[in-house]
């Protein structure tokens, strides 16, 4: 028989041992943001907050609780770039079907909803008043969020928190509720179907127009050859819409140069780069430079308009600016993702996964940040169950013709 004094030493030992890794592994993450993260002066990351708060692991007793802590220290920073790279049922989600933002008056409107990419589009009307989430006001949703650093009274994260309960989490509902100027509108979020899009890219022409839809694909590098043959099989035409709304998970930029190098004629410069350069404890110096994508094969040389909304995201929005800058297209839609910069992703000590943050500043050729750039030609979607963008982008160059 055991002794039951050994027994009870090696689960102290153990749970000691717990502890030093839980502590560890925060200090870690924390060491890591303070020396690479590449927004901390202009996001006003407050990192005294966040080290007094999040240094204080001794009521971590699971290594559940310690990802829980970890997701909302990532929380803290407001950027959907700035996350774990594992979840649990627990964890909020990157992303929602709606997005909501507030208006001068302190009302939170419906702005966006990922109607071209639903299976059974709903009747969203835009500029509907959010009434609550889940039976509680957003007033209140923002004082519950767990965040302790994080400004709650500033509106860009007041919007922020919203979504991202909107977002919600993996294992809780998402019941909303709207108002109009005659009715309430009742949605589950839990019920909204994403349409199942197995390729790519799909390409079609429409009024001797080509219409190239990439399906959430900027990361695959198998996208380039797709790419480049519905490039090559749409020469004919008489311009292109390019669309992009569905390309939140972002990819490579050797992905997005090689689309933009199908669609000029000469080497130009589409995007600004700039991060901290910092060796031996040295001071940080600014590292800055211009990337520049060079022409490949046959050329597309016609007219473009590029769609964009809510969920085209950090490569999307990378491709989407750059053929802006250039003023290879016009960009037509709404206010996209907003996130900050190129990532990078981390190991964290002791944990068998790790984190991703943003570790490069990136901008327009006209030195504008990625993340505030504004669509030429703003269209919302609308109540139908027609693509209105799409067609109005359609509209739009047939004019222009």
């Amino acid at each position: 028989m055991k002794n039951p004094f050994t027994l009870l030493s090696i689960l102290l030992i153990n749970m000691q041992t717990a502890q030093a890794n839980h502590q560890a592994a925060v200090n870690h993450v924390l060491a890591q943001i303070q020396s690479h993260h590449a927004y901390l002066d202009e996001q006003g990351i407050d990192m005294a907050c966040l080290s007094r708060v999040y240094r204080q692991t001794g009521h971590l007793e699971t290594s559940g609780q310690l990802m829980t802590h970890l997701e909302q220290l990532m929380l803290e920073f407001a950027d959907n770039h700035m996350h774990l790279q594992a979840n649990t049922r627990d964890s909020y989600r990157l992303y929602g079907p709606i997005v909501v933002s507030k208006n001068n008056g302190g009302e939170f409107l419906l702005s966006d909803y990922h109607k071209n990419q639903l299976s059974q589009p709903e009747s969203l009307p835009v500029g509907a008043r959010l009434v609550s989430i889940n039976e509680q006001s957003p007033e209140a949703v923002i004082e519950a969020f767990p965040t302790r650093c994080l400004d709650k009274t500033k509106r860009k994260h007041q919007e922020w928190i919203i979504n991202k309960t909107l977002a919600g989490i993996y294992h809780q509902p998402r019941k909303v509720v709207f108002a109009t100027t005659n009715k309430l509108l009742r949605f589950d979020l839990n019920q909204f179907k994403t349409a199942d899009q197995p390729d790519l890219l799909t390409s079609r022409t429409e009024q001797n127009l080509g219409i190239i839809t990439v399906n959430n694909s900027l990361g695959n590098n198998q996208l380039i050859s797709a790419f480049d043959q519905a490039i090559d099989e749409l020469q004919h035409t008489r311009g292109m819409v390019l669309d992009l709304r569905n390309t939140i998970g972002g990819g490579d930029s050797y992905i997005a140069r090689a689309i933009m190098s199908r669609l000029i004629s000469q080497t130009q410069p589409y995007q600004v780069h700039r991060f901290i350069e910092q060796y031996d404890e040295q001071p940080g110096i600014p590292r800055r430079w211009i990337e520049q994508v060079e022409p490949r094969g046959r050329h597309y040389d016609k007219p473009m308009v590029v769609l964009v909304n809510h969920w085209t995201g950090s490569m999307g929005e990378g491709l989407a600016i750059g053929l802006q800058g250039m003023g290879r297209a016009t960009v037509a839609g709404t206010k996209m993702a907003g996130l900050l910069g190129a990532v990078q992703g981390f190991d964290i000590t002791h944990l068998s996964y790790g984190f991703q943050m943003p570790v490069e500043q990136l901008r327009r050729v006209d030195g504008t940040p990625r993340e505030q750039v504004k669509p030429d030609l703003t269209v919302l979607p609308d109540e139908s169950a027609e693509d209105n963008v799409l067609a109005a982008a359609i509209k739009y160059l047939l004019k222009a013709l």
